[in-house]
């Protein structure tokens, strides 16, 4: 599982984390705490050059897993018929 440490620590997303019985987290962060256990550094001149950026995060709260699983079968049709009308008229696609 990915996620965003600085995001995730309410009580209802550290319950869900732990439910979901995981057996690796791997978190993405800019902001390191102490006694982080680091696997990559990159810094942001090499993110710029690379043109990266950064994208929004879209959080529903679905009480079943079959909201969740048609929630984002919803946005990824929607992301591929968008990203699929841009290309025929050439329009670069903004992050959220």
């Amino acid at each position: 599982m990915l996620r965003f440490p600085s995001r995730t620590q309410s009580d209802l997303s550290i319950e869900m984390l732990q439910n979901l019985n995981l057996s690796l987290i791997l978190g993405l962060t800019a902001t390191t705490k102490e006694n982080s256990n680091i696997i990559s550094f990159v810094n942001v001149l090499s993110l710029k050059k690379e043109y990266m950026v950064k994208l929004s995060v879209i959080v529903y709260n679905h009480h079943k897993k079959e909201e969740v699983i048609t929630s984002a079968l919803y946005l990824q049709r929607q992301l591929e018929l968008t990203a699929k009308e841009e290309k025929v008229i050439r329009k670069y696609i903004r992050p959220f």
